[in-house]
This record gives C-alpha cells, sequence and structure tokens, in this order.
C-alpha cells in the first residue's frame, strides 16, 4: 500500500490537508478545543478506516493560541 511520510514535516506541507487545517484555525481563532470522532478514512491504504481526533489550545501568555496539542486514534 501507500501512505504519507509525515514525520519533520509540517502541517501545510502535507497533501489533502485542507480540512485539517481549517479545523486548526478555528482552535486558534476561538481557543475552544475540537472533537471529531468517526472520521471517514476511504482513501486509507491500511485497515484503518475511521479517526478520531483531538485538538487543544495552548497559549504562554494565557490568551492568545500559540500551540496545539493534539491527538489521533485509528480504528
Amino acid at each position: 500500500g501507500t501512505g504519507m511520510d509525515t514525520p519533520g514535516r509540517y502541517l501545510d506541507d502535507l497533501d489533502c490537508i485542507e480540512h485539517t487545517l481549517a479545523r486548526c484555525r478555528q482552535l486558534v481563532e476561538t481557543r475552544m478545543p475540537y472533537f471529531h470522532a468517526n472520521i471517514s478514512m476511504p482513501w486509507s491504504p491500511n485497515d484503518f478506516r475511521t479517526y478520531t481526533v483531538l485538538g487543544l489550545p495552548l497559549a504562554n501568555d494565557g490568551q492568545t493560541v500559540d500551540r496545539i496539542l493534539g491527538a489521533l486514534t485509528f480504528s
């Protein structure tokens, strides 16, 4: 199968990632976490068919989001 080798790459350098960037932009603008479950992955070359994602905003100054802590699970 095929897939993406992503270590060391920036998120905005990856192909087909616009939906992820939109979620990140919204998180930064609203400063609210996001959680999406059972997102379909029909393009997956592996046995994984869905994923769940959590994004948490982090701010050194307590106001301006300057990092996002994210977690993914695949099923």
